[in-house]
């Protein structure tokens, strides 16, 4: 299989598989909990809590902080798109690759399905939502 780098100003999406799941959303609880959006229900719930902004500890693979650095500043990375729902794994803390990509005035993608994509040489149209004083 013949590897090729990404080119400059591409969007870069890891395919972690984890797309299959999306439905699922008790599965991504570290804990097997009811779910993302009631993490706070049930004996020992505030335990088991993301320190930074009290979300409920997720469970998902993500791309480190000098992985992001390394395709910001070496491959001129136009976004970073991937299948789960923070390019930040879900146990990290501080949302350090959230910080890399979009500190050097990238973009960042979740939730994508990238099942049915090529591993090179899509085309796709990414469009902000437009919200009144959100930044350009």
């Amino acid at each position: 299989m013949r590897r090729s780098w990404p080119t400059r100003r591409s969007l870069v999406c890891i395919r972690t598989g984890w797309s299959a799941r999306h439905r699922e959303a008790e599965r991504l609880l570290k804990d097997g909990s009811p779910g993302p959006w009631t993490p706070y229900h049930g004996k020992g719930a505030e335990e088991d809590v993301h320190p930074d902004y009290k979300l409920p500890r997720m469970h998902f693979p993500g791309v480190s902080a000098e992985v992001a650095e390394w395709l910001v500043q070496c491959r001129d990375m136009a976004g970073l798109g991937i299948d789960t729902l923070s390019p930040d794994a879900g146990a990290s803390e501080g949302f350090k690759t959230h910080h890399a990509v979009l500190g050097a005035d990238r973009y960042i993608v979740e939730n994508l399905n990238l099942e049915g994509l090529p591993a090179r040489g899509a085309t796709v149209t990414v469009a902000p939502t437009a919200l009144r004083g959100a930044p350009e």
